[in-house]
């Protein structure tokens, strides 16, 4: 800000105040510890909004430049772009350099924005990691994160050396998510009547854009863990996927929950290795898991996106990851007011329970029902199920009088009664 022998003072502009105020509300200790910052989600309408656009380049980009998800044109436009994060690309992939022609100052720009979030989010703990890998392999953004340069991109213009369609001129716009105020839209368009609008126009000629790469994904990839080998929990991996999609009867899921099984941990350490199991390695774990349908499949009826639910894949697994997909007869609806993590806890119980009175035996009608110890985890789901499968009576026992007032309260909770 200038002073004396230090040139003309500098007047800061409004992104410069803002990050001000944050690198002072940080060392005053205005600013808290933070818990990790929750992950970001595109909700369906953003989603479905993207697939609409498909006459202008679009991406939704969140936190640390990450790309969260976007359209067809823009998988086409960023050729060489495979990762998640768009610092990360301009930076160290050699590709970047020959898609922008005007590489150093789109490389500068966008470790400005880097620093910009920084003074936000101090506490962000994955930008320490990415910050530490750019410092390392990157002599440019060394030199100009030292520099506390700092931007914010409301619209522009930006330049591409395109592998098929050649240069490229392209406006952008942003707009803000109004569910999350860090997930901003990102829209490319071109001037009227230009040669960038003739490479982005939608109708198969040999130098289209979109023609150029007829069978791209619209979406980025996602974390999955994966089980490379058979063996104790190092066998675990953490590993970028492509987004499944999902087939014939199934829906793919944001997953939200998912929950640490014995049957997960008696796969992976090899136990049924000699059975007939999809799960074989390299697999991805989680075979309970819970989050929101993004997409249905083919003949499925009875989801749709939006819908919360919860998931017991116990052929297919997946859960351990970003998105999955699971049959839909395998994924039920969550009623309101449902927390995800206490399905999770009874869903196996309560599938448990069903096989057992519908598989191991078949109740007659108006059975009579004995359960034995029924205030534990597992049998004390079974005379709810019991009555729903057309039991008369259940009695359940108990060890000791103790336990009685906790079996009475069992027995009166829901719609079904049972003495104890």
């Amino acid at each position: 800000m200038g002073g004396p022998g230090q040139g003309l003072p500098h007047r800061l502009d409004e992104t410069e105040r803002a990050h001000l105020w944050d690198l002072v509300a940080a060392e005053t200790g205005v600013i808290m510890r933070r818990e990790p910052l929750p992950r970001q989600r595109v909700s369906p309408g953003l989603r479905n909004l993207l697939a609409t656009l498909d006459h202008v380049p679009a991406m939704v980009q969140g936190r640390r430049t990450d790309v969260l998800a976007c359209n067809t044109l823009v998988t086409a436009l960023y050729a060489g772009f495979t990762g998640r994060n768009l610092a990360r690309f301009i930076l160290l992939d050699p590709a970047a350099k020959d898609l922008y022609p005007e590489w150093p100052e789109v490389a500068r720009s966008v470790v400005a924005v880097l620093r910009l979030y920084a003074g936000a989010h101090p506490d962000d703990p994955e930008l320490t990691p990415l910050v530490d890998e750019l410092t390392r392999a990157s002599a440019l953004f060394r030199q100009v994160w030292n520099e506390h340069a700092v931007v914010r991109h409301a619209d522009g213009r930006k330049r591409f050396r395109h592998p098929v369609v050649g240069e490229l001129t392209l406006n952008y716009e942003t707009f803000t998510a109004a569910g999350d105020p860090e997930q901003t839209l990102i829209m490319f368009h071109a001037d009227p009547d230009s040669p960038s609008a003739d490479a982005l126009r939608l109708s198969p000629t040999p130098h289209g854009l979109s023609s150029a790469y007829p069978e791209t994904s619209g979406e980025i990839t996602v974390k999955a863990v994966r089980v490379t080998r058979y063996g104790t929990p190092d066998v675990l991996d953490v590993a970028e996927l492509p987004v499944p999609t999902p087939g014939e009867g199934e829906v793919a899921i944001d997953v939200t929950h998912a929950a640490v099984g014995l049957v997960d941990v008696l796969i992976r350490r090899g136990d049924f290795a000699g059975h007939d199991l999809p799960m074989r390695p390299p697999y991805t774990p989680g075979i309970e898991a819970a989050g929101t349908v993004r997409a249905v499949g083919a003949g499925v009826t009875t989801l749709r996106p939006g819908d919360r639910v919860a998931t017991l894949s116990i052929i297919t697994g997946g859960g351990y990851a970003e998105v999955m997909t699971a049959p839909a007869a395998a994924a039920f609806r969550l009623p309101d007011g449902v927390a995800p993590a206490r399905a999770l806890a009874a869903l196996p119980n309560a599938t448990t329970a069903v096989l057992a009175l519908t598989r191991a035996v078949t109740l007659p009608d108006d059975a009579r029902v004995l359960v034995l110890g029924a205030t534990g985890a597992l049998a004390s789901v079974f005379p709810a199920i019991a009555k729903r499968l057309g039991a008369r009576e259940v009695v359940g026992t108990v060890r000791s009088p103790a336990r009685i007032a906790e079996a009475e309260k069992l027995a009166s909770t829901g719609r079904s009664s049972w003495t104890p």
